[in-house]
């Protein structure tokens, strides 16, 4: 037995608007008319292309600032400043090497990898079987003073010497 369904008339909630760039009508769904209305913004174009307005389509194309509002925006009281070296407070917060300090194992992996390169047990040098040994047991606490970048060997002796981890 088969059934034949006519199509139904669907009711389209969304609106029906113009691009700025290219004049074209589209249509915009109602949840993207509230995702961008709780933004604060307005949809304004029909796609990315006519978003981006290179070429003639955009009002600054080929124009350079001039000296003027260059020293107009740098001046301006608003304008955030941050200072050089252990006055920026980013420094505190990321550290000076790079200005940046990783927070994750695989991030420390990789600088020891670059840095090391062998294990600091052994000196094996295969960066394959290289792999990160936390001395205080924490993985949080990802600062170089607690990370050790040793081969799966040394690494599992020191568990199995410590009575730790899988050899509990």
């Amino acid at each position: 037995m088969t059934y034949i369904t006519t199509p139904q008339k669907r009711i389209r909630k969304g609106v029906f608007l113009k691009c700025e760039t290219c004049g074209r009508e589209f249509y915009v769904y109602p949840a993207y008319l509230r995702k961008s209305a709780k933004r604060g913004a307005n949809v304004r174009f029909c796609s990315m292309k006519c978003y981006d307005k290179t070429g003639d389509k955009n009002p600054f194309w080929g124009k350079k600032h001039n000296k003027e509002s260059i020293v107009k925006v740098v001046g301006h009281p608003n304008r955030p400043r941050f200072k050089l070296g252990s006055d920026n407070p980013n420094f505190i917060r990321f550290g000076e090497e790079f200005g940046f300090e990783g927070t994750t194992d695989g991030w420390w992996k990789a600088k020891l990898l670059r840095d090391l390169g062998k294990c600091e047990d052994c000196d094996f040098n295969d960066i394959r079987i290289l792999t990160i040994h936390h001395l205080d047991r924490n993985r949080k606490n990802n600062t170089r003073k607690n990370l050790m970048l040793l081969c799966w060997n040394c690494h599992a002796l020191r568990h199995y010497k410590e009575k730790t981890g899988m050899y509990r």
